[in-house]
């Protein structure tokens, strides 16, 4: 053998024995790292068969097993799940920026064509002037003259409890769910688009986001299995179809707007978005505007009505609350004008009733998927970029370490003390609207037209639940909001 020949062998073996210790060198780094717990997963189908139909409470059982940080397989993707307040802080708020993607799932796509603000991967510095500007939009819209939102939140809600006590004097027992539906969808509207009341376009928006949040739901699982769109091909093309007529509508009502608008004249949200648009530097071209207002009107149709029908659920199944309530609007209002927005600094208990509603009925089980930006730790545990991250916030409203009888519904325990008109907003951190830099920008409005319905509901009327029936169900139904199951109460004049 020639010198050459020797030098190429010896290279080769230098090379291989490179190779081989830097290949160790990754597999022992990947065994070292404190791996992520989690449930066996099956082919193709992944964990999926052991999460049942109730996927927040079997995610928060699976808590007592695996801890705050476990990981489990549905259908393609690797899911991490945070539990308990602690580690979902840690996530959100301490490495808020880490933490704040989102996955690339196809349902978020299709809804948005990646130009929203709640569903956009990205959060660069542009989606932070999105965010910042959508939600000064949201605020200048709110208390616009002449629409001077909580004068028609106030309308609205009037308006539905004279409907209620009609229906059940004819009816008796009512089934509120759709009335509660179409009010907050009357303010909703009026909020982004103009007075709902002379608008053409108002029921077939309406009806179109409704169906678009059901298909979404329906074509989940797209998400996690591709191949489900071949299976399932009518779901794909509704879903497809209903996109289509959702962007149609919106983007007629921005055309309209536009062709009218006055800029010295901002008269809703709409306009609000096409004002702050107007700035060169704006990241809000027409299609952003389009999607943006989309979001304003889903969150409310998805949450804020879902939360008003759980209202009338529990004054009726927890008479000795809605007397406390009465009691309390009659000391602070009395009959003669309104409750508004402003009266609730001097209702403690009102206050805490909402913040307890949303609370026990665990209205958002979990917070839109996250997903992380780059490689983390997470309370030890090594977390990859492009992680899908899921938030459980079920398990932090059940949490026993910290609410005492936390299956009991009892809004004293927002309550300074006995008898205390100090309101504990934030105690243990608790929020249903997320945390960190994807938190909804809507909770306050949120917050006061939950407030307002209920005090009018109280004011106005005397909730009850039928004769007939011994206990309503409290149980919730599954889905990205929780809703209750169909119910009927009785609404009666206050004598």
């Amino acid at each position: 053998m020639d010198t050459v020949e020797l030098s190429i062998l010896l290279l080769r073996i230098a090379c291989s024995v490179f190779i081989a210790l830097t290949l160790l060198d990754v597999v022992r780094k990947q065994w070292s790292r404190p791996r992520i717990p989690g449930p066996w997963s099956v082919p193709v189908f992944g964990s999926l068969p052991f999460l049942g139909t109730r996927l927040h409470t079997t995610l928060t059982d699976m808590r007592e097993k695996y801890g705050d940080i476990f990981q489990v397989t549905i259908g393609s993707k690797k899911v991490v799940v945070l539990c308990g307040m602690e580690t979902v802080q840690a996530a959100l708020v301490h490495q808020s920026q880490v933490f704040s993607g989102r996955p690339r799932l196809h349902t978020f796509q299709l809804a948005s064509e990646g130009k929203t603000m709640v569903f956009n991967s990205s959060t660069d510095a542009h989606w932070m002037e999105h965010r910042r500007l959508s939600e000064r939009a949201l605020k200048m819209a709110a208390t616009l003259e002449p629409l001077m939102l909580q004068d028609v939140v106030v309308r609205e809600a009037q308006n539905m409890v004279n409907e209620f006590i009609e229906r059940s004097i004819a009816e008796g027992s009512v089934d509120p769910e759709e009335s509660v539906m179409w009010s907050v969808s009357h303010v909703m509207y009026t909020l982004c688009y103009g007075d709902s009341r002379v608008d053409a376009d108002f029921e077939d928006m309406v009806r179109t986001t409704l169906t678009l949040i059901g298909c979404h739901q329906k074509g989940n699982a797209i998400n996690f299995f591709p191949w489900a769109k071949y299976l399932l091909p009518n779901i794909y093309r509704h879903t497809h179809n209903t996109c289509e007529r959702m962007l149609r509508l919106s983007r007629r009502k921005e055309d309209e707007h536009l062709c009218s608008y006055e800029k010295h004249r901002c008269r809703d949200a709409l306009d609000a978005l096409i004002r702050l648009g107007v700035r060169r530097s704006c990241p809000l071209d027409q299609d952003r505007v389009l999607h943006t207002v989309q979001e304003y009107i889903g969150a409310g149709l998805d949450i804020v009505y879902i939360a008003i029908v759980w209202t009338t659920l529990y004054l009726a199944n927890f008479p000795d609350a809605q007397e406390r309530i009465r009691a309390e609007v009659d000391e602070v209002v009395g009959e003669g004008r309104p409750v508004c927005e402003g009266d609730a600094e001097n209702m403690p208990y009102t206050r805490a009733f909402v913040l307890e509603l949303l609370r026990h009925t665990g209205l958002v089980p979990f917070a839109l998927p996250h997903s992380t930006v780059e490689d983390t730790h997470l309370q030890g545990i090594f977390i990859p970029k492009d992680t899908f991250i899921l938030v459980n916030l079920f398990s932090i409203s059940r949490d026993a370490a910290l609410w005492s009888e936390p299956e009991l519904f009892k809004p004293e325990r927002f309550l300074g003390g006995d008898n205390s008109r100090e309101v504990l907003h934030t105690k243990a951190g608790f929020s249903p609207y997320g945390m960190g830099r994807r938190r909804c920008i809507g909770e306050k409005m949120s917050r006061s037209q939950i407030f307002v319905y209920l005090t009018t509901l109280v004011q106005r009327s005397v909730i009850k639940k039928p004769l007939s029936v011994d206990k309503l169900d409290l149980t919730p139904q599954f889905g990205v909001v929780l809703r209750p199951q169909p119910f009927k109460v009785e609404f009666h004049a206050r004598s």
